[in-house]
């Protein structure tokens, strides 16, 4: 990705970047809860969720899959947030470079989530992608558009 591209994830407001930041302050905020990521997790889907019920042209999460994100990813925030990117950013042509630079488009959701929570004074919510996950989040952003 040129760096022109990836600043303008990392900037734009609306952008992956933004909406890391966002919604990494309002998780630590109100949603997080170090005994129970499972629920912590869901907190953070649910208030998502209730905004797009409020919002046409934004496809809600099914209930079936608020249950499976929360519980795949509970360890890894940066993946409900590029979901949650993916969903509030529904023109094709943002799609179809979102589809073409998910890699770098998610190490922006990560950089962003590790700095605000590190400026929170709390340890950032990542692990490692392994490939059984990459693919679950592929299915995933696949079916809940």
């Amino acid at each position: 990705m040129n760096e022109e591209l990836l600043n303008l994830f990392r900037t734009k407001p609306g952008f992956a970047g933004d909406t890391s930041r966002v919604l990494t302050e309002y998780y630590f905020k109100s949603c997080y809860d170090k005994g129970d990521l499972i629920k912590s997790a869901l907190l953070l889907l649910n208030f998502r969720n209730s905004l797009y019920r409020q919002l046409s042209g934004i496809n809600e999460i099914s209930e079936s899959n608020v249950k499976l994100i929360s519980e795949n990813f509970l360890d890894n925030i940066p993946v409900i947030l590029m979901i949650l990117f993916y969903l509030e950013n529904s023109a094709p042509q943002i799609k179809e470079v979102v589809d073409t630079y998910f890699l770098d488009i998610y190490k922006v959701i990560i950089i962003e989530h590790k700095t605000i929570a590190n400026s929170m004074g709390f340890t950032p919510i990542v692990q490692d992608l392994s490939n059984s996950k990459a693919e679950l989040l592929s299915n995933l952003m696949k079916n809940i558009t």
